[in-house]
């Protein structure tokens, strides 16, 4: 049976606000799996080896040190003085202190990063995805169904093959729309528990961005270089003439999902820019964001400079958010225009992910 909106909404919060936490686990598979809708459009079945990679991906920043007040502090993502994943990610992360990023550890050490994965899993099996839906005492499953409780073994559970949860009926659509309003929140109660357990000051810009990262950040030489050359000097949405003072546009916004991989990364001019701002773009750009996935360039770039890059991710995450924007819906359509999403607009973006990619 599915769900209401008002009780998903109203239990999502119940959730991230519950005052009894003792490890960020339930707030990690939550954005965990906000992060797995999001990149896997109409699916409702969601592996746990899928969650775990989730979950690593999300840790994998958060295990350098913080610096606060010019010392180094290694933060407490829990009450007790050890956190498993805690530890797991970081000790294969300061295994490979050459791998600035998780993709070159996947990429270069698979058996470790697999061996991680695995020791994540099993914490989230045993721990946070049994208990995620329960709340005042009570277990009301709202978002998802699973067949084992807590303290699960991962290797009988993938024995019997039921090593996966299941979401509610119209949970997979819901979370997408509501990702960008749950995620802040979701952040400012990790970055407050994390401040608490590690007695520090709040600092709660500075912390949230250390755990998180920031859509303003300094992009290396190299990216920017590379981009440049890829689109000879012009501005992506208004083909101007761009010179080094161009500004990197995430062409998903940051703040619909958090994508820095560089096929999500756009030469903009600074107006265009300004204007283009945290909304989506127009199903125009779109077509021509998606045609620009098939470059080869992108991938060279990422392979010379160590920046991510993921074309069927970026794909994806593309797919799920604007096959969700509902009619009446306004998007930027370059300079200081606006276009209200119409029906024939909706099956355009439809038709754009249909095609083979």
């Amino acid at each position: 049976m599915e769900i209401h909106s008002d009780l998903l909404v109203q239990r999502l919060f119940e959730v991230v606000n519950e005052g009894k936490r003792d490890a960020t686990y339930k707030l990690a598979l939550l954005l965990g799996l906000i992060d797995w809708v999001t990149t896997h459009s109409g699916e409702s079945r969601a592996p746990t080896s899928e969650l775990a990679e989730s979950v690593v991906n999300i840790y994998f920043r958060q295990v350098s040190p913080y610096i606060s007040k010019d010392m180094e502090k290694t933060l407490k993502q829990g009450k007790q003085k050890k956190t498993l994943i805690i530890e797991v990610v970081a000790g294969f992360r300061n295994s490979y202190p050459e791998c600035k990023r998780l993709q070159q550890i996947q990429h270069n050490h698979p058996g470790a990063y697999l061996k991680a994965r695995d020791q994540v899993e099993q914490v989230l099996v045993a721990q946070p995805i049994p208990r995620l839906q329960r709340v005042g005492g009570k277990e009301i499953p709202f978002l998802y169904s699973c067949s084992w409780g807590p303290k699960q073994s991962l290797g009988a559970l993938r024995n019997s093959g039921l090593d996966f949860i299941e979401l509610k009926p119209g949970v997979r659509e819901r979370l997408v729309v509501m990702g960008p309003l749950l995620r802040p929140v979701i952040e400012a109660s990790w970055a407050a528990d994390v401040a608490s357990w590690s007695n520090i000051e709040t600092e709660e810009e500075k912390l949230r961005v250390h755990l998180f990262g920031a859509e303003r950040t300094s992009f290396p030489p190299e990216v920017r270089k590379g981009l440049q050359k890829l689109h000879p000097h012009k501005c992506f949405y208004c083909s101007a003439e761009v010179s080094e003072g161009f500004a990197v546009d995430h062409f998903i916004p940051w703040s619909r999902f958090p994508n820095d991989a560089i096929e999500n990364l756009v030469m903009s001019c600074t107006p265009c820019n300004s204007k283009k701002n945290d909304h989506l773009a127009s199903p125009t750009f779109l077509a021509k964001w998606l045609k620009r996935l098939e470059e080869p360039s992108l991938t060279e770039i990422a392979l010379k400079t160590g920046w991510e890059s993921n074309p069927a991710r970026a794909r994806a995450i593309a797919s799920s958010i604007y096959q969700s924007v509902a009619i009446g819906s306004v998007v930027w359509n370059g300079s200081k225009s606006f276009q209200v999403i119409a029906a024939k607009d909706v099956q355009a973006i439809q038709s754009l992910f249909s095609s083979p990619s």
